[in-house]
């Protein structure tokens, strides 16, 4: 039958709203990199995926400038993170400010939702959120409502609404489904 037994004791009781959404870069945790001068990768320390430090070397351009050899430029991570989308190989031509590939901070996520009409009344900023996903079943990650959508989508009738969740162990990853628990009242010695 399923049937769990429990001590009974006081607690916290929490209504929620459930909405459902999916993980999300921060958009001002997300940095480009790109060459300030033409010329070709001749040297590519990283991959898609791998964690860098601010100021690691990434590749190294060597110039189409005359010389003997050619100059060359190191090209660093401009912050910690992880290297995604990278779109270079070792030999390719590069061109001043190409999108070459971006760094992406993971120590802090968006969990992006959308919530009815109706409920926007009942959502706040900083309310305490509890975000679940998939790939972690057992586990909850707290968060506070950190964005307010300025329109509601004519459509559907729902407006968007961002999570902030704080992941220095790097387990929340862009684009995992999450559901998320919107606390709108707590009563305290239930």
């Amino acid at each position: 039958l399923s049937v769990a037994v429990e001590e009974a004791d006081v607690r916290t009781l929490q209504h929620t709203i459930m909405v459902i959404g999916n993980i999300q870069a921060v958009p001002k945790r997300i940095a480009a990199v790109s060459s300030r001068i033409s010329g070709r990768i001749v040297k590519l320390n990283v991959s898609e995926g791998e964690k860098v430090s601010e100021g690691q070397v990434l590749f190294e351009v060597e110039s189409r400038q005359l010389g003997n050899p050619p100059p060359r430029v190191q090209l660093k991570a401009p912050q910690e993170g992880i290297v995604l989308d990278r779109h270079v190989v070792l030999g390719d031509a590069v061109e001043p400010d190409t999108h070459l590939m971006e760094v992406l901070d993971l120590s802090e996520v968006d969990a992006e939702g959308l919530i009815f009409e109706g409920q926007v009344a009942s959502i706040k900023l900083g309310q305490k959120v509890r975000v679940y996903v998939e790939s972690y079943p057992k586990e909850s990650f707290n968060g506070t409502v950190d964005l307010i959508s300025g329109d509601l989508d004519l459509e559907t009738r729902t407006l968007s609404i961002k999570v902030r969740i704080e992941n220095a162990n790097l387990k929340l990853r862009p684009n995992m489904r999450a559901t998320l628990n919107i606390v709108t009242e707590e009563a305290d010695s239930v």
